[in-house]
């Protein structure tokens, strides 16, 4: 979606969606088998999730995670 401004500046913005993905310590191997069963649709989204969900997440399956302090 593109705004113009009063000063005629365009400006992005995303309309993705967003979701959290968060996995108690002894469920991070589940979220991470079920991330990459659906990695190809979770692209279409911003994702965020809590440190060390989102670091294995990046790292075992390639996907961009915007962390957050839990």
């Amino acid at each position: 979606m593109k705004i113009t401004s009063k000063s005629k500046q365009k400006i992005e913005l995303s309309m993705k969606k967003t979701i959290a993905l968060i996995a108690h310590d002894n469920l991070k191997k589940n979220m991470i088998e079920w991330a990459k069963t659906h990695q190809q649709k979770l692209t279409s989204f911003s994702l965020c999730a809590t440190g060390t969900t989102g670091k294995r997440l990046e790292e075992e399956v390639g996907l961009e995670i915007h962390k957050v302090k839990s």
